[in-house]
């Protein structure tokens, strides 16, 4: 909510507030005296000319008296506002204000901080906010959202969660209401350990609230008590051990590396073989003197 009037519509005392505005809307008094009065209720802004405003709403009649409501000016900083639709406000946002109701809570919170900004950006509240209630431009964020397809219930409007499917499945598994996330959501914007250890993540986009065993997504919570899907074991797949080699020389009648018997068992005694080489001609070894020693 944006007046650009704040001067004339916004005030501590509501009894001062509704002097000001039965001021704006006394016929009698020109467009100049209201100026002199109240120079910056006057001034044209972006969204109109401030004097076909005041025509406007002086061939209406008076104000309206549930115009005045209680307005969250800054954190901690309640105040009185005279809300309009028909151009006073610089930004009315009458789509916001039915949703504003009794018992209704209000996140206020912001994209990106400033540099060094070191404050919590987040606030609550049940009133009308402000613009400005945070440095950087309120966007609020209501637990609850007034729903016109549905009849009243009691003297209460009826209202729907302002969750999406996955967040009501976790809070129903919890127990948990929408109100104990508000204020989880709360707590953890305000926690200094939190905004330390992800300053650098605050200052670029929106914060990222933990929650305890989030599921992921409804699905997950749909199939939590499930048993889980039967498994199959399979033996491990084991490589054959390598063959051993005897340092020793091979066997008599065994085929050897020096042995000219290749495809059949050798004939030859073992005494026939070279102790070192294994052929089984080892009178020629031994004349030839092949091997020293």
């Amino acid at each position: 909510m944006l007046t650009n009037r704040d001067a004339l519509l916004v005030d501590t005392d509501l009894d001062r507030l509704k002097s000001r505005i039965t001021s704006y809307f006394d016929a009698g008094l020109s467009h100049d005296g209201i100026a002199r009065r109240y120079p910056n209720a006057m001034k044209d802004t972006a969204q109109g000319d401030a004097r076909a405003t005041r025509d406007v709403l002086l061939a209406r009649g008076g104000p309206d008296e549930d115009g005045f409501v209680r307005f969250t000016y800054r954190p901690f900083d309640n105040r009185w506002l005279y809300w309009e639709a028909e151009g006073l406000l610089d930004r009315p946002r009458t789509e916001y204000r039915p949703h504003v109701f009794h018992g209704n809570l209000w996140l206020s919170a912001a994209q990106h901080l400033r540099q060094g900004a070191a404050e919590p950006q987040v606030c609550f509240t049940e009133h009308l906010g402000s613009h400005h209630l945070i440095e950087r431009g309120a966007n609020l964020f209501p637990a609850w959202l007034l729903d016109h397809g549905l009849a009243a219930i009691g003297n209460g409007p009826e209202r729907r969660a302002n969750l999406s499917a996955p967040a009501r499945c976790y809070l129903e598994r919890l127990g948990a209401s929408v109100e104990d996330l508000f204020y989880h959501v709360l707590a953890v914007l305000h926690d200094p350990a939190y905004r330390k250890a992800n300053a650098g993540a605050l200052a670029l986009g929106w914060p990222r609230i933990p929650l305890p065993a989030w599921p992921g997504s409804a699905v997950a919570d749909d199939r939590a008590d499930e048993p889980p899907p039967p498994t199959t074991r399979t033996k491990p797949r084991t490589r054959p051990a390598p063959p051993t080699r005897s340092p020793l020389p091979p066997a008599a009648g065994a085929n050897s590396p020096g042995c000219s018997t290749r495809k059949r068992r050798c004939p030859a005694p073992r005494a026939d073989h070279c102790s070192r080489c294994g052929s089984h001609r080892r009178a020629d070894h031994d004349r030839r003197n092949l091997h020293d020693g």
